[in-house]
């Protein structure tokens, strides 16, 4: 059982910072596989990100024309209906068939 509230330990006064401390760029694997390219269509919707709760799910989605917005099922956005937004897509129907557009990975 605990009898009292621990207490982080104090930081040295004397502690060499600048000896954990990196500068320069980033070499070998470690900057390789930090960033990862993706190829985006800009004249398609694309899902940036999806959030809310499960009752109340919402994509955040980039135009063709550059504009963002917050969609939710039953919203219109650009001639498609959308009609669900689950944990990592956006299922939207046009012209009666429905596409799933995928957040980029």
């Amino acid at each position: 059982m605990l009898t009292s509230s621990l207490r982080p330990v104090a930081r040295p006064d004397k502690l060499d910072v600048a000896r954990y401390v990196k500068t320069g760029p980033e070499t070998g694997d470690a900057a390789s596989l930090a960033t990862k390219q993706s190829i985006l269509n800009p004249s398609a919707l694309i899902v940036l990100g999806i959030f809310g709760t499960d009752d109340d799910r919402k994509a955040l989605v980039r135009t063709p024309d550059g504009r963002t917005g917050t969609y939710r099922a039953g919203d219109r956005i650009e001639g498609r209906a959308i009609v669900a937004v689950d944990d990592d897509s956006l299922l939207v129907r046009v012209n009666g068939r429905a596409h799933r557009l995928q957040l980029p990975s």
